[in-house]
């Protein structure tokens, strides 16, 4: 659930930066169908953001065969490490979010349980095509869901023609699908205000599309208005269903006087590029990887549970490389400029390993300690490949640097100015202390 929380919260950083480009580059701009396709652009991209890589591994360049260099062993220090502050407070985090979640859920289908218990009560006629379900009573104002059409018989006397022309359009557009990938995402970032405000905003662009229509279908305007002031006191499906009464009437009323947007206004959907590339640079600064690491562990592996004193023994001195040697066999002119960095250094990387690595309970209890060493490959995009302990000590300190190792993310080596891939040693101590 940790991974799934730390997801969540890149994703919405790209959904928070894009929707506030939406707002002021393209919301009041008269183009409602190129609105709600970049509304859900929008949610497509939210969701792809967090499987980004980091920003400098994003130059693809190709190398058929791999370079490998062997990174020297360096002297060790140890690092004294208070147990009781371990993953407390990213557990804290990761159970309000598995609750909130668990809490959306459930009002989700109360919603929905709540619609088709209208839908099932009602009478249910063919009129003009659509599938029309009649209540006796006016409590709600007209609806649509999926292909059905639901209103009161005293709005199906009175109106009944203006409100389908209305009611068509969000049938025939399916304007219902958006509404359920919407409340997926606000349960999936329930403590998101963009997610909430995204929905809202959507529903709004369905409601200018309906408006529309109606115009086009050569209604009397002012009726129409009237209509809607009308019908605005009815009950409404929150999340679910297209209301004739939504809210924002004045907008919507504003927006059926105001002119097609030209070219230019469609343009302004170039925005939204930077925003995306900004929240996946943000969630790249090594400080922040790290925190979202911490979080995204959570509830990994083998935890230290009593109150004394641990170190983990990691390197504080500076990387040396030694001199190359192959692994594999490797093309005779094959040359590295530059070996894989981690973002900010070698200090950064040890600080790094310092906050995520956690001394395995059984481990502690047994008082295993030593130095496991580690290799893998840095691929063309940074990513850490093929982790295998080399020189292991204990099978739960062995896997907790296998753990670790895989969450890091490199700046890849590079071979006349292109990305390769490269091997990597890295020595993990494990140390108690008295």
């Amino acid at each position: 659930m940790g991974q799934i929380f730390v997801y969540s919260i890149i994703s919405g950083l790209a959904l928070v930066t894009m929707y506030l480009i939406y707002k002021i580059t393209l919301a009041s701009q008269n183009q409602h169908s190129y609105n709600r396709a970049a509304l859900l652009l929008i949610y497509v991209v939210a969701l792809v953001a967090p499987l980004l890589p980091a920003l400098p591994p994003l130059i693809i360049t190709s190398h058929t065969e791999p370079v490998y260099f062997d990174i020297g062993t360096p002297e060790s220090a140890i690092i004294e490490v208070n147990d009781t502050d371990i993953s407390l407070v990213p557990k804290i985090l990761v159970g309000i979010y598995s609750l909130g979640m668990l809490v959306m859920m459930v009002m989700t289908f109360v919603s929905m349980a709540r619609l088709f218990t209208v839908i099932h009560k009602g009478r249910r006629i063919e009129y003009d095509g659509l599938k029309v379900i009649l209540l006796d009573s006016d409590k709600y104002a007209p609806f649509s869901w999926r292909n059905y059409v639901v209103m009161s018989q005293a709005d199906f006397d009175e109106s009944r023609d203006v409100i389908l022309a209305h009611e068509r359009c969000h049938i025939s557009s399916l304007h219902y699908v958006d509404l359920l990938v919407a409340q997926a995402m606000i349960v999936f970032q329930w403590y998101n205000p963009a997610a909430w405000l995204m929905r809202e905003e959507l529903r709004l662009v369905h409601e200018y599309q309906a408006d529309e229509a109606v115009s086009m279908s050569g209604f009397n305007l002012r009726q129409y208005q009237t209509l809607l002031i009308k019908k605005a006191v009815g009950s409404r499906f929150q999340s679910l269903a297209n209301s004739l009464n939504h809210s924002n009437l004045k907008k919507r009323i504003t927006m059926m006087y105001k002119s097609k947007s030209s070219l230019g206004g469609r343009l302004r959907a170039l925005a939204l590029v930077p925003a995306a590339l900004i929240a996946v640079a943000a969630v790249s600064i090594p400080s922040v990887a790290s925190a979202l690491d911490s979080v995204s562990q959570a509830y990994a592996g083998d935890k230290v549970t009593n109150n004394e004193s641990i170190a983990q023994n990691v390197s504080s001195e500076k990387i040396t490389v030694a001199d190359p040697v192959p692994l594999t066999p490797v093309e005779k002119d094959s040359e590295v400029d530059k070996i894989p960095q981690y973002p900010g250094g070698e200090m950064a990387m040890m600080e790094y390993l310092m906050k995520t690595l956690v001394y395995p309970e059984k481990a502690f209890k047994e008082g295993k300690q030593g130095r496991v060493v580690v290799s893998f490959i840095v691929d063309e995009k940074g990513n850490v490949t093929s982790p295998k302990v080399e020189k292991g000590v204990d099978e739960s300190l062995d896997a907790e640097a296998i753990r670790v190792v895989k969450t890091m993310k490199f700046i890849p080596g590079q071979s006349k100015g292109k990305p390769v891939s490269c091997s990597y040693y890295l020595p993990v101590s494990f140390r108690l202390t008295k």
